[in-house]
């Protein structure tokens, strides 16, 4: 019998680690994906890599005038920790331009950056692991 409730013991804490393991995989993700954006957004006047926005439950739909680097994807690391399990998190970007940008318009970033900078953060949170044993190990 002690076996028995060892095992309840266990997977009642695993089931509990699920939602907030899932919950950090998508704070990981989107910090990965909003450092990769800001990072390979072509910059003139470095409007276009400033308004990516991190949303939660809803897209942010402002356009920010001017902003830098480190404080953009400082905002979305941000704005995706403040948000609870079970939210939405959307990535925007509100520029009229950008889709041009993305269609290779500038020259300075391949056609594409923002297709490759989700599915480089989906393949980073597919590393993450969501069932982990009690412990950490696992």
């Amino acid at each position: 019998m002690a076996t028995l409730a060892v095992f309840a013991r266990r997977i009642d804490a695993i089931g509990k680690g699920i939602a907030k393991n899932a919950h950090e995989k998508v704070i990981a993700a989107t910090i990965f994906a909003m450092r990769n954006l800001a990072l390979r957004t072509p910059v003139d006047t470095g409007r276009a890599r400033a308004n990516w926005l991190v949303g939660i439950n809803r897209p942010r739909r402002e356009v920010k005038n001017k902003g830098a680097l480190v404080g953009t994807v400082a905002a979305g690391q941000a704005a995706a920790a403040a948000s609870k399990a079970g939210d939405t998190v959307y990535i925007s970007n509100n520029l009229p331009y950008i889709n041009r940008l993305n269609d290779g318009w500038s020259g300075q970033a391949p056609p594409g950056f923002v297709e490759a900078s989700v599915r480089d953060a989906i393949l980073a949170a597919r590393r993450i692991k969501i069932v982990r044993s009690p412990g950490g190990k696992g």
